[in-house]
């Protein structure tokens, strides 16, 4: 299987990823693409930047592209590849007709992860979501997943949706408050250094038990006293003091449900 090797479409930092684990396990690497070139690029492949230089015979062709990128890359790849390619892209929130409007056999190979530039990542614990027009395809992607990633999960558009959705929550989201702990620490010269323990602990609770049980603070304790306070020490960030207001009714929603 893969004999005749995988190209990867877009060498951003997902594409970068798959092509450096791609490597790491032995897996051909037949090409990789990027609209411009990439004078760092740490992957022994054939690099271009030309769709039509791409080997027209590949096993799978990933589309490591933004979302938005993902529809108007696989039209142009329709103009240089045979109707029978296998791709598939890699995009959460995407629907897999952005492929397979072009490609009868295309498919979806989802690594559920953040990655970031000069990180390893932790590929036996990552979930891989796949999704196949046909069942052929879907047997050619799922030994790749399980050579790749962790877990592998099956899943339809609405499910990888909603799931996506969760993750920006997880992910994102949160993260974003870190940055608001962030700025208000720098305020009163305070370092962030100070939360990441109270973060880690945090994080490492979750498995023992559903998230609503796990949660603590003023909120859930009903402690309007320390509410209050907290809302005027944030009287300066209206924002931030909305979105304070915002979850604490979420919280003690949990508390009353």
């Amino acid at each position: 299987m893969y004999d005749r090797g995988i190209v990867i479409i877009g060498a951003g930092k997902v594409g970068r990823a798959l092509g450096a684990r791609l490597m790491e396990l032995g897996l051909p690497l037949a090409a990789i693409y990027n609209r411009s070139p990439i004078p760092d690029l740490r992957l022994s492949a054939k690099v271009t930047s030309a769709l039509e230089a791409l080997p027209p015979d590949a096993d799978l062709y990933l589309l490591s592209v933004s979302d938005d990128a993902i529809e108007s890359v696989a039209r142009a790849l329709r103009q240089v590849l045979p109707s029978g390619a296998v791709v598939a892209h890699t995009s959460g929130a995407t629907p897999l007709e952005a492929v397979t409007a072009h490609f009868p056999k295309g498919g979806i190979f989802y690594p559920l992860q953040s990655f970031a530039a000069g990180r390893q990542p932790d590929w036996p614990r990552i979930p891989i979501c796949l999704s196949a027009n046909d069942a052929r395809t879907l047997a050619l992607l799922r030994p790749l997943a399980e050579r790749v990633g962790g877990t592998v999960h099956v899943l339809d558009d609405a499910a990888r949706r909603r799931l996506h959705v969760a993750a920006v929550f997880a992910n994102n989201f949160t993260n974003y408050c870190y940055h608001v702990a962030a700025e208000l620490l720098a305020e009163r010269n305070l370092p962030f250094d100070m939360l990441i323990p109270l973060i880690r602990e945090t994080a490492n609770r979750l498995g023992e038990a559903p998230p609503a049980r796990l949660q603590t603070g003023p909120a859930i304790r009903g402690d309007h006293q320390t509410i209050q306070r907290h809302l005027d020490e944030l009287e300066d960030h209206p924002d931030w003091q909305d979105l304070y207001r915002r979850l604490t009714r979420l919280i003690e929603g949990l508390r009353r449900g």
